[in-house]
């Protein structure tokens, strides 16, 4: 009983501390959550809980809010987020008003499983509720982790303390109200202070949002202005630190009230609006990127009892706005709206003073401005500084192409870049434009008419600019921001283009008078001008100089009719290129805008030629757009007409071409004044030009008879022709007698950059003048750019000359060349020289024929010494070798040559033999070919000479790959064949070096040539034969002699050496064949492994000396064929591989591809390739050994590559490698076996097969063996 008592009296102790403490909290904590949390922790003390909480009841919500905790689960509890409609343990207490006891957790119905399974080890509960006032303001819930009976005691002082606690709560709730309203006062006293500073509208609306926050605590703030149903927003606060894409987007967001939800409902009820939890609110607007706010507060601004604004407040944090700070809002939005209100009376008043100011400013410049552009610039400056920086200008109405043209004073600059005109039919312009009323549009997104042109526009205003009811254009500004432009703003523009129109009229009148008054004057200066000469090409210059001043041009030309044709005689303006090819030139009159021109004597006025079908760009001026024809009338007729080009479309109009009729009737007189003086000084000059062609004629005549050779005097025969026709350029063409479809140029007067010199080839399809010529007619090219697609006037145009003449030169009915004429300008020759220029021709052709029958003459006397003193020098010469030396010196007298050789026919064989050659060292005497090969072959075995141009080319040519290089350097041949008694005994081969023609050649020359030779040469050949054949039978007895004493010799050595080395072997064999019968037993294996190896040995020694014997029998008789060399390899290391990695080394083997076949027999290649690849494993101890097979440039042959690293070749057995039997001095003393036929072998088979081999070897490092083998020839067969 002690023990409890002093347990009942610790408790009241402690009980009576609590009360202590509450009281003390209640009168010294301003801090209500400091507070609780303290009573927390002392109650759970108090009942020894393992759990105290304390929670706050939201009468505005229905919530319990969590507020202070003490023991294990207080961060459980703090975090709790209780929903509304939940069923609560504080709603229950507060509906009961006493004190709960649970003495067991699974028995109470109070609280919702949910929340129960938040502690799980609360076994016991004890429920404090705080009711003051009647007013249920939370409770403190006790929790036992065990099951427990609560004493009547317990329950009693739970009652004090609760009520206690209640009433500390109610206290503080009060202090906390009473601080609120006097901040409250005290913020809306410096508001009020603070919004009477300024009456700027943007100043005073940051000044707003700023103490706003002091009202209500926000994380971003914005102000948006109710216009026309729209909330824009048009100052903002704090989004930046949110990032650049909130803080972008917001400055151009926009709301529609009557479709916003949270908007209208303010603006219906004139009260602040509070959401709690957007996320609770279905009809949120959603806007990226504000997916940051949780909790939205707004309060609408009325001034005046309409609706001015609204203010919009985020917060992150859900359910942080609540409905306290509605009327906070209230109270602020009220104070607003007075300095609104007043700030918007101020910026009222200060737009009217400033657009007054402007209107008077343009109206002044419109009294004082001269010119259009001057005015609209001006205006554009001022109005666009003062108020529309961002886009603002005039757009006026182009008649001529019917478009709006932005004026050069619009901002930016770089709308003219990319509209410089704009369809009537396009955007907001065009639409102001035609219906001729004003438009403004707050979101350009929302017009289905708005066409972008400056890609920052969010908002546009366009009033149209008229001139009695008549649009000349429109003034047009834009914003970066929505719904920038007002009524205000709409009437500024329409008055300021009520004020601009008569201005622009005025100025229009007065430019068009002063236009007027310059127009005359000019034209005036103009005609005076034209008529100051009578030369024509000075009034055509001057014609085209004066017309730009009357009607300014890009290009202007001047055509008149000449014998019904149209010429071109005088342009200004032109490129270089196009004026030279117009100059002269003679346009069709079958031309529909010509043709109209001439028959109706009326002006043509084209706005856009291009887009007319009629139009032609003669000479590439297709640049033209702008376009008059103005024809030149002399007594009502028409003598030609000017034509004015622009590169402007719509450059001309009705008016300008008045004028300019009025010019060119004066320029059609000034013409025909200086035609008829042309005409008088002509008739003057063709009577002395007459006089002074019978005289050159006569002296012509004279130099064609005083000298036989035409192209000795034809310099000086030029420098008269130049002196008859001017021209600049005189030459002398001439068919080939033997060829009439070709020709050659014989004489130049002077060589224009080697443009169709002396000695140029041409045929008939060259020149466009060979039809005329051929059939004994002049042909005239005014205009050598008509003629440019053959090559001959091409080459000529290409040297600067524009025309040309050519007289054929005709003797009898036979046309035997021409005399050709050319000069640098069109036209250069006049049709009064013609009957003169065909006289020239005439004695021309007559001089020319007596020229080449005497060249012929002197040409044929030449031959004929030439081929007398050949036979002369043959009928001395006693031997064949000075007969084909006198043959070779004679040929090169009459043609140049690279070389010369001559192939006879021998006569057993039918081979044909190089018996002799020049230059000397080609490598090419005694050369055999078989018959009928190649183009020596050829001419043999028909009997003709052939000649060809392309040598290296020509499908008869056969030749070896050491030969390839030679012809590159010659370009044709020409191949003889020398006969006798109707057999061809031999040919002799021309070839001819690079710039020789073969086909150009005198060959009826070389033919005598041969002819003479032949007959020579058979007679000196059967007279060596018959020396030679008892020559050769001598030599031959001696010779078989000479084989008997050396096979004898051979077969001794042979069958000494062959006894030498079988004697080893065998002897080798009769040991130990003793021993196996009398040696040891436990030898036995040794001796059967000796037995086997001396058995292999002769084996092998049997096998070479058959091979030998094979080569040496049927050396004669091989068969070569084509033969895929990396096949062979392939197959002979696939075989050696075991002995390869038995010897423990490494063989690398590279075949090229596409490696030439070689020609050979492919057995006897193997052998080569293996007897190689044996001796490298026999004498590599370790290594490696590398094959390769590659093609050998240099050499034209195909080369087999076998390198070792093994004991290397001594110096001293080089010359004894490839001798029968030879192993070396220190090779054969080693164990290393062999029969010393592996490389006799290989020699034999390489010279079997033409081929060459080579040794490289250092001693000690290893040993390169290199095998070339020829190629196969095509003819060969494969194998």
């Amino acid at each position: 009983m002690t023990h409890q008592a002093n347990q009942t009296s610790i408790k009241r102790e402690r009980y009576l501390e609590l009360l202590n403490e509450i009281t003390r909290a209640a009168i010294g904590t301003l801090d209500l959550q400091e507070m609780l949390q303290t009573l927390a922790n002392r109650l759970g003390a108090l009942f020894l809980a393992d759990a105290c909480h304390i929670i706050l009841w939201d009468d505005e919500r229905q919530i319990p809010v969590p507020i202070a905790a003490s023991g294990s689960s207080s961060e459980i509890f703090q975090a709790l987020k209780i929903q509304p409609g939940t069923k609560t343990l504080t709603g229950a207490l507060l509906k009961l008003g006493h004190v709960l006891a649970v003495p067991n957790v699974d028995l109470i119905t109070h609280i919702d499983a949910e929340i129960i399974s938040q502690f799980p080890s609360n076994r016991s509960l004890l429920g404090l509720p705080f009711i003051a006032n009647g007013q249920g303001l939370g409770a403190a819930i006790l929790g036992f982790n065990k099951p427990r009976q609560f004493t009547d005691q317990e329950i009693a002082w739970g009652e004090q303390a609760a009520a206690q606690i209640a009433l500390t709560i109610a206290r503080a709730r009060l202090l906390e109200t009473e601080r609120e309203i006097r901040e409250l006062a005290e913020t809306l006293r410096e508001a009020s202070s603070a919004l009477n500073e300024t009456l700027d509208f943007d100043e005073l609306l940051d000044r707003l949002l700023e103490l706003i926050s002091r009202v209500v605590p926000y994380d971003s703030a914005a102000f948006m202005v109710v216009e026309s149903g729209v909330a824009r927003v048009v100052r903002h606060r704090g989004f930046k630190k949110f990032g650049t894409a909130v803080s972008d987007k917001i400055a151009s967001v926009t709301l529609d009230v009557t479709t916003t939800s949270n908007l209208q409902h303010m603006i219906e009820n004139g009260r602040p609006l509070i959401i709690p939890d957007i996320s609770q609110y279905a009809d949120w607007v959603k806007i990226k990127p504000f997916q940051y706010i949780s909790s939205w507060a707004g309060a609408p601004v009325f001034i005046q009892s309409e609706l001015f604004g609204i203010f919009s407040l985020d917060k992150q944090e859900p359910d942080f706005y609540q409905p306290k700070h509605a009327d906070r809002l209230a109270t602020f939005a009220h104070q607003a709206a007075l300095a609104l209100s007043n700030a918007r009376l101020h910026a009222e008043t200060r737009r009217q003073v400033q657009e007054l100011g402007i209107l008077h400013a343009v109206a002044l410049i419109g009294a004082t401005a001269l010119n259009e552009d001057e005015l609209i610039e001006q205006t554009t400056q001022i109005i666009g500084d003062a108020l529309y920086s961002d886009n603002f200008g005039f757009l006026i109405y182009d008649e001529e192409i019917g478009m709006l043209r932005p004026h050069p004073s619009y901002r930016p600059a770089n709308v003219l870049g990319r509209f410089p005109v704009i369809s009537v039919t396009q955007g907001i312009a065009g639409q102001v434009f035609l219906s001729g009323q004003p438009c403004r549009i707050g979101d350009i997104s929302q017009a289905a008419a708005y066409t972008e042109v400056d890609p920052r526009t969010r908002s546009e205003l366009c009033v149209p600019l008229k001139i009695h009811d008549r649009v000349i254009g429109v003034i047009n500004t834009e914003s970066s921001q929505l719904h920038t432009f007002t009524e205000a703003d709409e009437r500024l523009l329409t008055t300021l283009a009520g004020q601009l129109a008569p201005a622009i009229e005025r100025i229009r009148l007065f430019t068009a008078e002063s236009s007027r008054r310059q127009e005359a004057e000019t034209l005036r200066e103009a005609i005076a001008a034209v008529a100051s000469s009578l030369k024509l090409e000075q009034v055509l210059d001057s014609i085209l100089v004066q017309l730009n001043r009357v009607i300014p041009y890009d290009s202007a030309a001047v055509l008149l009719l000449e014998d019904g044709n149209l010429k071109h005689v005088a342009g200004r303006g032109f490129p270089e290129d196009v004026q030279a090819q117009l100059q002269g030139q003679y346009l069709p009159t079958d031309d529909s805008l010509i043709w109209q021109l001439i028959i109706d004597g009326q002006p043509i006025l084209l706005a856009d030629a291009q887009a007319d079908p009629r139009f032609r760009n003669w000479g590439g001026t297709n640049y033209s757009h702008g376009w008059m024809g103005l024809p030149l009338l002399v007594r009502d007729t028409v003598i030609g007409f000017l034509t004015v080009d622009n590169r402007q479309v719509g450059a001309y109009h009705e008016w300008d071409i008045s004028l300019a009729q009025s010019f060119a009737q004066q320029a059609a007189t000034a013409i025909e004044h200086a035609r008829l003086y042309e005409t008088t000084q002509a008739a003057r000059h063709v009577a002395d030009r007459q006089a002074n062609e019978l005289r050159v004629t006569a002296d012509i005549l004279s130099m064609l008879n005083a000298t036989p050779g035409v192209l000795e005097i034809f310099p000086q025969m030029a420098e008269i022709f130049k002196q008859l026709t001017d021209c600049d350029r005189a030459s002398l063409f001439l068919f080939d007698t033997e060829k009439s479809n070709t020709g050659i140029m014989l004489a130049v007067d002077k060589d224009q950059d080697g443009t169709l010199a002396v000695g140029t080839q041409l045929t008939v399809a060259d020149t466009s003048a060979a039809h005329d010529i051929l059939a004994g007619q002049p042909h005239f090219t005014p205009n050598l750019a008509s003629e440019t697609e053959q090559p001959g006037e091409y080459a000529l145009y290409r040297a600067g000359f524009r025309s040309r003449v050519n007289i054929p030169l005709t003797v009898g009915q036979r046309v035997i060349g021409s005399l050709n004429f050319a000069w640098y300008t069109q036209q250069g020759y006049s049709t009064e020289q013609q009957s003169l220029l065909q006289q020239i021709g005439n004695a021309m052709a007559l001089a020319v024929e007596r020229s080449r029958l005497f060249d012929e003459a002197n040409q044929r006397t030449t031959e004929l010494e030439i081929l007398t003193n050949l036979s002369s020098q043959l009928r001395q010469a006693v031997l064949i070798d000075n007969m084909l030396a006198v043959i070779i010196d004679t040929i090169r007298q009459v043609t140049t040559t690279f070389f010369v050789s001559i192939l006879l026919v021998e006569q057993e064989t039918n081979e044909l033999v190089v018996r002799s050659e020049h230059p000397p060292g080609l490598g090419f005497p005694n050369r055999r070919l078989p018959p009928n090969t190649g183009v020596s072959g050829h001419v043999v075995q028909t009997g003709q000479p052939y000649v060809t141009d392309d040598l290296a080319n020509d499908p008869h040519v056969h030749t070896l790959p050491e030969e390839r290089i030679l012809l590159q350097q010659v370009s044709g041949s020409i191949t003889l064949p020398l006969q006798a008694q109707e057999r061809v005994i031999g040919v002799i081969h021309l070839a001819f070096p690079k710039g020789v023609i073969a086909t150009e050649v005198n060959l009826r020359l070389l033919i005598a040539i041969a002819e003479i030779a032949g007959g020579a040469l058979d007679r000196a050949l059967v007279l060596e034969n018959l020396e030679q054949r008892v020559a050769e039978r001598t030599h031959a007895l001696a010779e078989a002699n000479k084989r008997l004493q050396e096979l004898d010799h051979l077969k001794s050595k042979f069958v000494s050496d062959v006894s030498h080395e079988l004697r080893t072997p065998i002897t080798n064999l009769k040991l130990y064949l003793e021993l196996m019968e009398r040696g040891r037993s436990d030898r036995q294996s040794h001796y059967m492994t000796v037995l086997r190896q001396q058995t292999v040995r002769l084996a092998e020694l049997l096998e070479d000396i058959l091979s030998l014997s094979r080569l040496e029998m049927g050396g004669e008789k091989i068969k070569l064929n084509p033969v895929d060399l990396n096949k062979v390899v392939e197959q002979a290391v696939t075989a050696n591989m075991p002995r390869v990695e038995a010897a423990e080394l490494t063989l690398h083997f590279e075949l090229q591809p596409d490696l030439p076949w070689v020609r050979g027999e492919r057995n006897q290649l193997a052998q080569v390739v293996t007897n190689l690849l044996s001796n490298a494993i026999r004498y590599t101890p370790q290594g490696a050994i590398e094959l390769q097979t590659v093609w050998d440039e240099e050499k034209g042959m195909v080369l087999t590559r076998i390198t070792d690293t093994g004991i290397g070749i001594h110096p001293d057995d080089y010359d004894y490698l490839f001798d029968r039997f030879y192993r070396g001095q220190h090779t054969g003393q080693s164990n290393i076996p062999g029969t010393g036929l592996g490389l006799a072998i290989v020699k034999e088979i390489v010279d079997l097969h033409e081929g060459e081999i080579l040794v490289q070897s250092e001693l000690g490092k290893g040993a390169t063996f290199k095998v070339w083998l020829p190629v196969a020839e095509p003819e060969d067969d494969a194998a």
